[in-house]
């Protein structure tokens, strides 16, 4: 059975919007098991200062930008082992 929950966020050149969405994310009083990013290559810096923002955010980079399907796909086969949620 699954337990917990997982915000799975899809990114590509969001720049500071990524930030604000993390920060809002982190805020709940009921918080996530996991946080992934999926780097869709962005080239605008947008995890720049992620790792340090955000140590326990789980982040994984593209070398291309495979779309939101796919990158969805990918949180959800390689880290996911909860009830996850997909942030539009």
């Amino acid at each position: 059975m699954r337990t917990g929950i997982a915000v799975v966020i899809v990114n590509w050149n969001a720049g500071e919007l990524l930030k604000e969405c993390l920060d809002a994310v982190y805020r709940q009083t009921l918080m996530p098991n996991q946080v992934i990013v999926i780097d869709n290559a962005s080239s605008d810096n947008s995890l720049v200062g992620l790792d340090e923002r955000y140590p326990q955010l789980i982040i994984s980079r593209q070398d291309s930008n495979l779309g939101f399907s796919v990158a969805n796909n990918i949180a959800l086969r390689d880290y996911v082992n909860t009830y996850w949620v997909a942030l539009l």
